[in-house]
């Protein structure tokens, strides 16, 4: 059937190591979770883009590229997995719950995330304040970041950090790993309430 658009699809393929690569099924009770960066950034800039916001143009201009031209965390995994004790990584294309949710499924493990520990810029936050939304639920559903979860030993937390503020990428503890009969929480201010895992949702209305 003609169409006058063209679509373009893409696979890559590649190998690792062996015994290098980082999966999503070791995660083990007590790690705790870390991320790369800061989330909801590539949502916000969607908002942008839906609907009139007034905010400053550098602002603009921060949500927009998070948004069109996620930083690929590739020197980040790199260095992760030299490390030789984190137990499993996943990227944020879907929100942290989504992603948070997969690596639970796959380690059989429960988790607990910390609501006011997420990462968030000050340019989400603006945009946020802005549209009358919730920069949190931008940063646990939103799409697009690309930012890097790993669950980490608790004792090599700070080496952790350490290892990737070398070249200038914060890590932030946003969460930890339970025993998969606990389930998922999310740790608010105003109470303990399960964690709803679903993310960004590419075919929704």
């Amino acid at each position: 059937m003609y169409t006058p658009t063209i679509t373009v699809g893409l696979t890559l393929l590649g190998t690792v190591p062996v015994g290098s690569a980082l999966l999503r099924s070791r995660a083990e009770p007590g790690d705790l979770l870390l991320v790369t960066g800061t989330l909801g950034k590539a949502a916000a800039g969607l908002e942008i883009l839906r609907r009139e916001v007034s905010v400053a143009d550098g602002i603009r201009k921060q949500v927009l590229e998070a948004h069109y031209r996620p930083w690929p965390r590739v020197q980040e995994g790199r260095i992760l997995s030299s490390l030789g004790w984190v137990h499993a990584l996943i990227d944020i294309s879907d929100g942290l719950a989504s992603e948070v949710g997969h690596l639970c499924t796959q380690s059989r493990v429960g988790v607990e995330i910390w609501w006011e520990a997420l990462p968030i810029a000050p340019s989400t936050r603006d945009v946020a304040r802005a549209c009358a939304s919730c920069p949190e639920e931008w940063a646990l559903t939103g799409g697009e970041d690309y930012e890097l979860l790993m669950a980490v030993p608790a004792d090599r937390v700070e080496a952790t950090q350490e290892a990737l503020q070398k070249i200038g990428c914060a890590l932030t503890a946003v969460g930890r790993i339970r025993p998969r009969d606990e389930g998922g929480t999310l740790v608010h201010p105003e109470g303990r309430w399960p964690l709803n895992f679903k993310g960004y949702d590419h075919f929704r209305s």
